[in-house]
């Protein structure tokens, strides 16, 4: 903005003076650059967020969308194996607590909870990172999410919803994601006093070189024929074009997100940035 407001100055400077363009250099191009810059930064940001929400979505797509309940004709009285039921095909956001599902070879588990009856094998790679199948029998907990690799079971529900193991493990993720690391809380510290620093230091260059241009202290031919105030602030703009503070503000939140999004994707939980800054060293 400095710069494209300073070569507009001098084209009007120009103008007014009779002639096309004012000696001296303009700048039309490099506030279109930097803004390209800046926008090409954040879209890599949009990016990088997206791509950590897609593994986000892609945790909690692992919970099925229907389950098997199982209807019997009096819940008053422990369920026994050999039991006469009927089925319905729920939609398992509807699920409750201590009501009782099928789950079959293939399929997904619905919900966390208890095996009452049967025996299965269950995948439980994409929560405990296990890449060998578990076996459940009768007592034995299972996680929503999970997938049964072999037999058939019928299982009486503990958790439903955000008091699911898999949702909370997707909080647990979200959390981490947003926990600042160490190094972030550095470059926050740095941001805040940047601006005024580069401020500061802009209008000292400009003080400097336009004493020294106004008391010829320094070669006539630097000058281009340009007077002492367009020659200092060249070098204030020079300070201000240069000193971008986007990479201190969000390189470090970006990489923390990504990093525990992916991570997370490929079965490894990261509780938060300062872990991850942890690991690295």
């Amino acid at each position: 903005s400095s710069a494209y407001l300073y070569s507009i100055a001098l084209t009007a400077m120009g103008i007014a003076d009779g002639h096309a363009s004012h000696a001296g250099p303009h700048f039309m191009e490099t506030s279109s650059v930097l803004i390209s810059f800046v926008l090409l930064g954040k879209w890599l940001q949009l990016r990088a967020v997206q791509k950590t929400n897609h593994a986000l979505e892609g945790l909690m797509d692992l919970a099925p969308k229907t389950a098997t309940l199982v209807i019997r004709q009096n819940n008053n009285i422990p369920f026994e194996a050999g039991e006469s039921y009927d089925e319905e095909e729920v939609l398992a956001e509807h699920l409750q607590k201590h009501q009782l599902v099928k789950i079959l070879r293939g399929s997904s588990v619905p919900a966390d909870g208890t095996i009452l009856s049967g025996t299965v094998t269950i995948d439980e790679s994409m929560i405990t990172g296990e890449s060998m199948p578990a076996f459940k029998s009768i007592t034995s907990s299972v996680l929503g999410g999970t997938i049964v690799t072999e037999g058939m079971a019928i299982l009486k529900i503990v958790n439903v919803g955000s008091d699911m193991a898999l949702s909370k493990i997707c909080r647990l993720v979200e959390e981490a994601a947003m926990n600042q690391a160490p190094i972030q809380e550095f470059a926050d510290v740095v941001s805040s006093f940047f601006v005024p620093v580069v401020l500061v230091l802009t209008l000292g260059t400009f003080c400097v070189w336009f004493g020294l241009a106004q008391s010829n202290s320094i070669p006539e031919r630097w000058l281009h024929d340009e007077n002492p105030a367009t020659f200092a602030i060249l070098f204030a703009l020079s300070v201000i074009v240069i000193s971008c503070p986007c990479a201190l503000g969000l390189a470090t939140p970006t990489a923390i997100m990504v990093g525990t999004g992916v991570s997370a994707a490929h079965g490894i939980l990261i509780k938060g940035g300062a872990q991850l800054q942890k690991a690295s060293e």
